[in-house]
């Protein structure tokens, strides 16, 4: 069996407090997951 890896690289114009704010938010969840996971939110997410 062979073993791939994939590796992605992305720049974002801006800090890494501010990338880490975002991701670490769970109100952005809507706004990170990619459409096609079918991304449901169903109740108020505590901040």
């Amino acid at each position: 069996m062979s073993v791939f890896t994939l590796t992605r690289e992305q720049i974002l114009p801006i800090s890494i407090n501010e990338c880490l704010d975002c991701f670490s938010d769970s109100n952005n969840l809507k706004l990170i997951a990619p459409p096609s996971s079918g991304l449901e939110i169903t109740s108020e997410v505590e901040s």
